[in-house]
Order: C-alpha cells, then structure tokens, then sequence
C-alpha cells in the first residue's frame, strides 16, 4: 500500500488542544454534580480537601493534584473539573493526532482521528465532570506516543504516573508486556522505575492510615487494614457478573462505541490484517481490556471505563482508514462529517453544564447536608450520598457524625474514632477472667440509640431499597424501633412514638 506524505504544520496538535480544551470547558459542569456516573466527586473532593484514604485503591496522584490545586482560591470541584478532566481529555485529542499521523504519515487522517476522539460522547462524559478518567485516558495514550517513540523509560514513567491516577493501568501494563514479551529485556530498567513509582505513591495510602487520618473509608494501618482496603470491595465485583448480563453488557457497550464513534466504526474493523504489528496488537490491547473489565463486572456504571478505550479505537480508525487505499478520500470526508455531527449533537444534548443546572440534586444534597442543625448524626451507605456527607464534614461541618448503615465487626478503627470524635459507642463491655474486654457492636442500632440519648437530631439518607439489601433483617428492625418522618431523601430517625414537632 502507497502512502501519502504530507508534512504536518507545527500549529496542527497545538489548534486541536485548543478547540477540544475551549470545548470541553464551555460543556463542563461548573460545580458538584452527579452526572455521568460522577458519584464518586465527593470522594475525591473530600480527599483533596482533608488528609483521609479515599475509595478502594487509592489514585493517589489524583488527589495529590487535588490538593494542590486547592491551595488556590476558587470552587475546587470547578478547578479540578477543568484542570483534571478538561485540560488532559483536551492533551489526548493532539495526542491521537500525533500518534496517527505518525502511523500513517497522512495529516488528514490524523485531524480526523483527533475529531473522532473530540466527538467521542462516552469521553465526554467524563472530560466534563469532576472524574479521574480524563486524566488516566491521557496517561494511557501518552505512554502509547512515547512507546511509538521508543523511549522505553518514558513509557515506564506516564504508565506508573497512570497507574498512580487509576489501578486499572496496572493490568493494561501488564497485558502490554505480554505483547512485548520478545523484547522483555529491553524493557527491565523502564518497569523498574515503573514500579519503583507505583509503590512510591502508593505509600501514601500506607502513611495516611500509619497517621491516624480519619477512617471513612479504611481503617488504620494494619494487615487487616491493608487486605480489607485493597483486595476487598474490587475482588468483589471484577469479573463477578452475571453470566445472564452478558449478552446485555455486550449490546450497551456496542451501542455506547457506535454512538460515540460513528461512522469510524467501519474503518476500525478494517486496521486489522493478515499480519500485525505489535502496535496495533498493544491498540487491541488497550481496547479490549476495558470492554472485558465492563461487561463482567458486577457494577453497572463502570461503563465509564469505556472512555479509557476511545483514544486506541480512533487510533485504529485512522489505520483503518490509511487501509482503505482508493476509497480513503470518499470515507475520510465522511468519517470527518460525521465526527463534527457528533461534536455538535454532544454540545447541543450532552452538555453537562445545561445538565447539571436542570437537574442540581448533587448541589442540593451538599445544600441540604451544610443546613443540619449543629451536631446531627446521619446514617446513610457507601456511595454518592456518604461521599457528599463526608465533603460536608471536610468542607467545614466536622460535627455532623456520620453513621454507616453496615455490620462494623471488623471496623474497630472506625468505632473508635466515633467514640473518640463524637462520644458516640455501640460498645459492649464483658468481664472475662477477671479482665474487662470491649466488643465493638455488629449494627448501626446500637449507634443510633446513643445518639439519640445525647439529644442529638438524626437523619437518614438515600433510598430504601439499598438499606434493605445491604443488611434486611437489620432494616425491618429500624423500621420498627424508630419512627421515620418526611417523604425526601433525607427523613429524620426518632424514637418510636416520639415524632419531634
């Protein structure tokens, strides 16, 4: 096949940057919000703000560069969003470019591959809002660009600085070297240096539960800490889905790459030949990873991982396209056409700034949790209610107690620290050969009782049905003892018979 030279203008990669990063900006939310599967922002916005553990497995850096951007004034859910998901989702636009015209030598298939990624509604998604998927796509594909490079060592580096933002990098790194595998000599000091940067962030985790930091998510340090923190919740839903929900996976996530891709769709099944290079197998890699990571686990909106495979599938578009010799000029023009449909249609229907204003109920929880009254005490489960509620502890209201609807068995640092923080006890004192013996309580009941007895108000927050499938037996026996006034979702718990004017 014939390739057409074209020498790229240098202003190319630095106009597409400037396009997608004015774009996503103007489509951002421009404060705390829960769309797009964006629960988790109080999580990170809490992490950045306080010096706690965040959710299961860290993304240390992330929050690291949450706390630093929160040294200067502003709203940090807005700087983050914009500097932490707009500007690197705006970087692996000219990154796609680069990376393509590189393949392919043609500048045009790399300005339209780069159009197909900014078109890409999935990416979108996550460039808009507080999220840590923007910043791991542009690790991902950096390391891709210096790989094509052969700067190995580099390559070591941005994968570590991925993996350092979000753990799924580790797995696409270790699949990446399966592809190297005939040249796995070449790269022993780079994943040297790899790990030697995985363990150096993710030491932050070790230190922040050896220095007592609040234990909302995981204990101090400990070995049962460290296992329950880091094998636990993600052991539990990777590769665990139904058998059932496959076939269903399988057609949300052709949908979810049709509509964002388009027409590249057709392309990216022609980037594969007889014969293929390791480039285009490490492409595959990266495609197919988070596809398998999607349909077989049991968390429904992990469908955001898919974003992390958009930058490789428009990267094998433009090969597809280098590949479809005559008819390359015709389908470029349309693939092009279609890219910038999809950029307007996303503006106009998926702009998560219009979005969020119509639909403020993250706003209005944060609202709802800074006007409790002083020292209240809510129950709630893990997830975007609890990260909210712990925003609003780090934001300023450290005396709201918060009570997790969960069995605490075997979450004695938490209980401690209620006690210690709040005088707030589910203990259970025993004598046992002479020696007094403290047995931390197995339900939310016990905390709930004291808290009440030190005239405090408590709330409950989010639905029933996730109570009720977390613990039901313990859920009927709320219901029971205590009466649950209003009809939001927020209701104040009080003593049965003893409704509060």
């Amino acid at each position: 096949m014939t390739m057409q030279v074209v020498r790229s203008p240098k202003l190319v990669p630095y106009g597409l940057f400037l396009l997608a990063f004015t774009y996503y900006s103007l489509l951002s939310a421009k404060g705390f919000t829960w769309l797009f599967s964006g629960g988790d922002s109080g999580d990170w916005l809490t992490a950045s703000t306080w010096w706690i553990v965040p959710q299961s497995m860290g993304s240390p850096l992330y929050i690291l560069l949450g706390h630093f951007l929160n040294l200067f004034p502003g709203d940090l859910a807005v700087k983050m969003t914009v500097l932490l998901s707009c500007l690197p989702a705006a970087v692996t636009v000219a990154l796609v470019y680069l990376i393509v015209k590189r393949l392919t030598e043609r500048v045009d298939i790399g300005v339209a591959s780069a159009l197909i990624v900014l078109g890409a509604t999935v990416l979108l998604t996550q460039a808009t809002i507080l999220e840590e998927y923007a910043l791991t796509a542009m690790f991902i594909t950096l390391a891709y660009w210096l790989y094509l490079r052969e700067k190995k060592m580099l390559t070591g580096v941005v994968l570590g600085l991925g993996t350092a933002v979000h753990i799924i990098v580790l797995p696409l790194t270790l699949l990446w070297l399966v592809v190297e595998r005939k040249r796995w000599r070449q790269w022993t000091k780079p994943m040297g240096v790899y790990v030697g940067i995985c363990i150096g962030f993710y030491s932050l985790i070790l230190v922040l539960m050896a220095t007592k930091a609040t234990p909302l998510i995981a204990g101090y340090l400990s070995w049962n800490s460290v296992s329950a923190y880091f094998f636990g919740d993600a052991g539990a839903t990777v590769g665990n889905g139904s058998i059932m929900d496959f076939p269903l996976r399988i057609g949300i996530a052709l949908g979810i790459t049709v509509v964002s891709l388009g027409l590249a769709v057709i392309p990216l099944t022609r980037a594969f030949g007889r014969f293929q290079s390791r480039q285009v197998w490490v492409l595959l890699v990266l495609v197919l990873f988070p596809l398998w990571f999607y349909t077989t686990n049991l968390c429904p909106s992990t469908w955001v991982f898919l974003s992390l495979a958009i930058p490789s599938c428009s990267t094998l578009s433009g090969i597809g396209l280098a590949r479809m010799s005559t008819k390359s000029t015709k389908s470029l023009k349309a693939i092009a056409t279609c890219a910038v449909t999809l950029i307007l249609l996303n503006a106009a229907f998926m702009n998560a700034h219009i979005l969020a204003k119509s639909d403020p109920q993250a706003m209005e929880v944060l609202e709802e949790f800074r006007a409790l009254p002083q020292d209240s005490a809510v129950v709630t489960y893990y997830g975007s209610y609890a990260f909210a509620l712990f925003y609003t502890m780090a934001d300023g209201r450290e005396d709201i107690a918060p009570l997790m609807f969960a069995d605490y068995g075997s979450r004695g640092d938490y209980l401690e620290w209620l006690e210690e923080e709040y005088a707030l006890s589910s203990c259970v004192s025993l004598k046992w050969m002479g020696k007094e013996h403290t047995l931390y309580g197995e339900n939310t009941l016990r905390l709930i009782d004291c808290a009440l007895k030190q005239g405090r108000d408590v709330y409950l927050v989010g639905e029933a049905q996730f109570y009720e499938s977390i613990d039901s037996e313990m859920w009927e026996e709320l219901e029971t003892r205590y009466s649950i006034v209003g009809d939001s979702w927020i209701k104040e718990l009080t003593e049965d018979g003893r409704s509060k004017e």
